[in-house]
């Protein structure tokens, strides 16, 4: 069993471009570690792939829905399963406003115990930036 998972694994790295005449045009090893099809609906298609996973989906399978020309404006993005992991939540100071560093902005899955360490922050829901997303502008 261990030698057939070991071949099928490496066959997923490697390709084959044919032409319709049948005649080979490339081969080689791919370095994309994404799954080829969507994990909602299993059919191939234009996928967005997830950064933190091998996941990839078609924008419309995506819940809650969204539009593909919002998904395009991300640098990267991270799947509904790996989001919290990786999503940085943008905070302002509780008084003044002022919006806390970027740089220092908590991971979702470590906001509750961080805002209790630091009791003067909130979470902003209206940033100027979202410290996870590079606007396409």
């Amino acid at each position: 069993a261990g030698a057939s998972a070991a071949a099928a694994a490496a066959a997923d790295t490697q390709f084959v471009v044919i032409a319709k005449d049948g005649t080979k045009i490339a081969s080689g090893e791919s370095t994309d570690q994404n799954d080829s099809v969507c994990r909602i609906c299993k059919h191939i298609g234009n996928l967005v792939c997830c950064e933190g996973c091998p996941s990839a989906y078609h924008a419309d399978c995506i819940r809650p829905r969204v539009k593909a020309s919002w998904l395009d404006s991300f640098e990267e993005w991270y799947c509904p399963s790996c989001a919290p992991r990786f999503f940085h939540v943008p905070l302002k100071h509780c008084d003044s406003g002022q919006q806390w560093p970027m740089h220092k902005e908590p991971l979702l899955q470590d906001l509750a115990s961080f805002l209790d360490k630091h009791p003067f922050l909130e979470r902003d829901y209206e940033p100027a930036i979202h410290a996870s997303r590079k606007c396409a502008k």
